[in-house]
Order: C-alpha cells, then structure tokens, then sequence
C-alpha cells in the first residue's frame, strides 16, 4: 500500500505539547516546546508527526502495534545497534509485518533501544483489555496478537535484543503521532559524540509520506532563499559557469552552502 501522493490530508497539523495520563505507554516524559530545538530536529519532529498518522489511517488502527526492543547487552553505539536491526529487520520483519517505523531512544545509562510501529495483517486490537493485561491476565488477548509474541519471543534473541513489548495503540492516531515524537526531542540533551550522522528515525517499506528534506515557510526562510540566490549568480557570473547548485558544488565543495553561510547571510538586498 505505497503512497503515490506527496501530500496528506494531516498535512496542516502541528506538534502540540499534551499532558501525560497516569496510563500512558512506558518512557514516556513530559517534554516543553520543541522551540528550542535545532531546526533539523523540529523536521524530523513534524516528518514523523505526519507519518505516523499517516501509517495508522493507512493501516488501520486495529492493525498496528506499539513495540518497544531492548538489547541484551549494552549497545551505546547507533552504528551497532542499527546494524543488529537492520538483520532482524531483514530477516524476520519483512515476514512478518506489512511495514514499521522506528525511532531510537536511550536510557538514563547512555544505553540504546527502540520503539516501533509495525503494521500486520490482522486484529490485534479489538477486545484487548490494557488494564487486565498488565495485571497479567491475557484472556482478553487475541489468538493473533498470542501468535506474535509466540514469534517475537522465539526471534528476538536471535539478534541479540532481550526484553520485549508489544502491545495494541491505545489511543488515536493523532495521540500516537505526539507520543512517538517525544523520542526525538526528549535525549537531546543527552548526545553522544557518535551520535553524531546517526538515523534517529527510519521506516519500512511505504510507511512515509513526508521527509525532513524542506524549509520552512518563513519571512526568515524566504529572505536567505534570495540571499541564496544572489550569492549563486554572483559566483557563477564571477567564474563563467552556469548558476545552479551542481556549479557550486564544483567551484566551491560539497559544503559550500556551509561553509560559505556567513558570507550569504551578510548580503544585503537592495529594494529595487
């Protein structure tokens, strides 16, 4: 169930801050406005948003699952860790789900594990009673969704994770779009150094339909596009080559928008 479309119909919505419930999902911290996040960050923040919802609506809501994969053992490096996933991903995922999205998350150890959404084939959600679950009595639990843990129990240590959780989405898909963004903006004030170029979020086969590739609409947006653009022209008219971004790339280097930010943000437009 690719999607052709490059727009949806969530595509007006924005991350709102909601207060947490005393039965709300595990890892789940009270975060403030992701204001103050780098702009790289607010992309990856509203990319997943639209997402999700779009993931959920796609798949339908009884038929997507909440899972959370801890490793063994003490897997601090993303290279690693995405280098574990991307052989269970391979290997027994693409079996056995339809699609997934997953974003990475650490514990207060430094410690990495992911949380996931993972589209199947059946119900898994009608009549699971979340309350007597974990309360430890699985009645209510479906024969479908017994047969996935059954899977998931028996594969997962083959990869090396340990403990495991999967259950139905509670909420909406609205409430499960904040609520998986929260990962990303929650350990930013955790870094690693080799954290830095590491994927905090990816997705399975046609789970997206919104990238963090885009600018913002903004007067600020708006004014370094033109300041851009005069700084283009300039060079190319300078160096006799043509104006577009493949003629500085050659002139100037693969950072050259980077490296030469300064210089493009002094440029001062004249009203003409």
């Amino acid at each position: 169930m690719c999607a052709e479309s490059n727009a949806y119909s969530g595509a007006e919505s924005v991350v709102r801050e909601s207060e947490r419930s005393d039965d709300s999902l595990p890892c789940l911290n009270k975060n403030n406005s992701i204001e103050s996040l780098p702009s790289n960050v607010k992309k990856q923040v509203f990319a997943l948003t639209l997402n999700t919802e779009y993931f959920i609506d796609t798949y339908g809501l009884n038929s997507v699952g909440f899972l959370t994969l801890t490793f063994k053992e003490p897997i601090d490096k993303p290279k690693e860790a995405n280098r574990r996933f991307n052989s269970f991903s391979s290997n027994f995922l693409r079996k056995h789900t339809l699609s997934w999205i997953k974003v990475q998350e650490r514990h207060l150890s430094g410690r990495i594990h992911f949380h996931l959404l993972i589209a199947v084939e059946n119900d898994i959600r009608t009549g699971f009673d979340f309350d007597a679950v974990r309360k430890r009595n699985y009645s209510s639990v479906s024969p479908e969704l017994k047969g996935l843990w059954k899977l998931f129990r028996e594969n997962c240590p083959k990869y090396g994770f340990g403990r495991h959780q999967l259950e139905p989405i509670r909420s909406t898909a609205e409430g499960m779009a904040k609520y998986l963004s929260k990962y990303l903006t929650k350990d930013m004030g955790k870094r690693y150094p080799n954290d830095k170029g590491a994927r905090l979020v990816s997705y399975g086969k046609c789970s997206r339909i919104a990238s963090s590739r885009f600018s913002w609409v903004s007067e600020g947006a708006r004014l370094f596009r033109m300041k851009l653009a005069f700084f283009v022209h300039s060079i190319a008219e300078d160096l006799g080559v043509e104006p577009s971004f493949k003629s500085m790339k050659n002139a100037l280097g693969d950072k050259w928008m980077r490296n030469h930010r300064h210089r493009i943000m002094d440029i001062e437009l004249v009203d003409s």
